[in-house]
């Protein structure tokens, strides 16, 4: 008897693990924790129509596997074993770097391999939309500037883990900038060089976070001097405000993106320079509030509206993502009106926003790993 023992608490803790999360489901005795994945997780299936009626079987499969009984507590226990046990990310959407440096799994997983990469067709068709947008501007008496904000990666390629280093490849990015550089007059701004170049210009450890995707208010400071240095050319009393006018401290943060969704933020906090008096010379302003696209999902963050406190005889329209809400402080502190648009990486052209605003500077700013979408929009609400 004593033999089989083992066998029978093999047997007894097999058949526990598969009705454990049937019995949780009911009872609910056992501690929740919060899903960390950073995504939205799939809806109950629909029964309104036929067609989904079909579909209904594979619809709840996908939601079961993303809401069965338990299933975070299992999430948390592989990624505890993975992140401190193995040292090694617990989620396929997060990198482990070296000294604790975090990258995406998703994009910049495909730029170290050289995916997603244009097409000449596409990259020309790309420089034509630009070229077609720049014009409507024209029209408008406004500039048009595209700026490229680079992934985490570009910035950062020497925590990669070392079985990732060493790939010497073409990136779309790569491919975006030399085509423009030698198809087009576009005023385009690689932001990829000036911040390899300028990660001990300031105080502070580092110009994006470890364990975010994003860069901090410093990397931002770097950009915003880039952008200014731009837009000198076309509008020569514009200067970027010195560095010390903001009140720098160093911070210690600890919600990073990349920690969130390996489930421990609070385990992998982040040191910081961060402006304190970043908002002394501008103003939130009341949001229009623009018509948004049924397609954003994140409608609350379409518009953002700031005025700067001096005035200055200029208007800016800048289409951005996450990384733009950095630049804000900054850039906003050169314009009359600074009229912020988050379509979701969409990139559309904002006709209507721009014939009501009247802007002198409109900017596309892009991450790199969301050109695609500039690319896909280029035509979007544009006319002869």
């Amino acid at each position: 008897m004593k033999q089989q023992l083992p066998i029978f608490l093999l047997i007894g803790g097999f058949v526990l693990l598969l009705v454990l999360p049937s019995l949780e489901g009911s009872l609910h005795v056992l501690p929740t924790f919060e899903n960390t994945e950073n995504r939205k997780l799939a809806d109950f299936p629909s029964l309104d129509s036929s067609h989904q009626l079909l579909a209904f079987p594979t619809g709840f499969d996908t939601w079961y596997q993303d809401h069965f009984p338990l299933r975070n507590q299992f999430l948390r226990s592989h990624q505890r074993l993975q992140t401190f046990g193995f040292q090694k990310s617990g989620t396929g959407r997060v990198i482990m770097g070296q000294k604790e440096w975090l990258y995406s799994g998703a994009s910049d997983w495909v730029f170290l391999h050289g995916g997603g990469k244009f097409s000449q067709q596409e990259l020309q068709q790309l420089a034509n939309g630009l070229a077609h947008r720049e014009k409507a501007l024209r029209a408008q008496n406004c500039h048009y500037y595209l700026v490229i904000i680079p992934n985490k990666l570009s910035a950062y390629p020497e925590y990669v883990p070392p079985y990732l280093q060493d790939l010497d490849i073409e990136t779309r990015t790569d491919q975006v900038v030399e085509h423009l550089q030698n198809e087009s007059s576009l005023k385009m701004l690689d932001l990829r060089p000036i911040l390899q170049a300028s990660k001990d210009k300031y105080p502070g450890n580092y110009i994006y976070y470890k364990h975010d995707s994003h860069w901090n208010f410093v990397g931002a400071f770097i950009g915003y001097e880039a952008i200014m240095e731009m837009l000198q050319q076309d509008f020569p009393e514009m200067q970027a405000l010195p560095f010390a006018t903001f009140g720098w401290e160093s911070q210690v943060v600890r919600q990073g993106d990349y920690a969130r969704m390996m489930g421990f933020p609070k385990s992998f906090p982040d040191t910081i320079f961060d402006a304190v008096d970043k908002w002394q010379f501008v103003t939130k302003a009341p949001k229009v509030p623009y018509r948004v696209p049924k397609d954003v999902p994140y409608k609350p963050n379409y518009e953002r509206v700031y005025t700067a406190c001096a005035p200055t005889g200029h208007r800016m329209v800048l289409l951005r993502d996450s990384f733009g809400s950095f630049l804000m402080p900054f850039l906003s502190a050169h314009f009359d009106r600074s009229v912020y648009i988050f379509d979701s990486w969409k990139y559309r052209y904002k006709k209507e926003i721009v014939e009501q605003e009247q802007p002198t500077v409109y900017i596309d700013l892009v991450l790199e790993s969301s050109l695609h979408g500039l690319h896909r929009n280029r035509w979007k609400n544009l006319t002869d």
